[in-house]
């Protein structure tokens, strides 16, 4: 397409140079290329600044979960620890001495950066890992529940392929 445009040894450069003094064709549409860029970066600086993933104080939306630490509550029993959810499969009796609890939560969330801006709270375990959990305000979890049984049917599947498995692949669900 080049070798069309300019020629194969750029014989029909000429014609972009313009006549009567005036400045030449070719630097005319590179400016005008050069504007469209700069407004177009312009744009996407604009849009990257809004929709950037911010952090805030987990203490403004939730001051008891703030200040919470299970090292801090009175006994130390099971019972009055905050257990996390997601831990019961329904196919078993639950064994809530061997389940995860909350020791305590991130200082900040995570403002995710989609329309209904979920936060992503972290939360330090008494396993000592981290979950971090996708939390939703004002809204109908019942499709996201479905796709999460979607991904969960899906992870099932490639667990039980070999190739899969041997590859590690899943979906990342929250």
């Amino acid at each position: 397409k080049l070798d069309g445009l300019c020629g194969v040894d750029g014989q029909h450069l000429g014609r972009f140079v313009g006549s009567g003094g005036g400045p030449p064709t070719l630097q005319r549409e590179l400016n005008r290329v050069g504007m469209g860029w700069r407004k177009l970066e312009e744009v996407s600086q604009v849009w990257v600044k809004g929709n950037k993933q911010r952090s805030t104080r987990l203490e403004s939306y939730s001051p008891l979960l703030a200040k919470y630490h299970r090292a801090d509550e009175a006994g130390g029993d099971p019972l009055e620890a905050l257990e996390l959810p997601g831990q019961y499969d329904g196919d078993a009796p639950p064994l809530v001495d061997q389940h995860a609890a909350a020791d305590s939560f991130d200082a900040e969330l995570l403002v995710m950066a989609s329309l209904r801006k979920p936060k992503r709270l972290t939360v330090y375990c008494s396993d000592q890992r981290e979950r971090r959990y996708l939390i939703k305000g004002g809204e109908d979890l019942r499709q996201d529940q479905r796709i999460q049984q979607i991904f969960a049917v899906v992870n099932t599947v490639l667990a039980a392929d070999g190739q899969c498995a041997t590859r590690g692949l899943a979906m990342r669900t929250y």
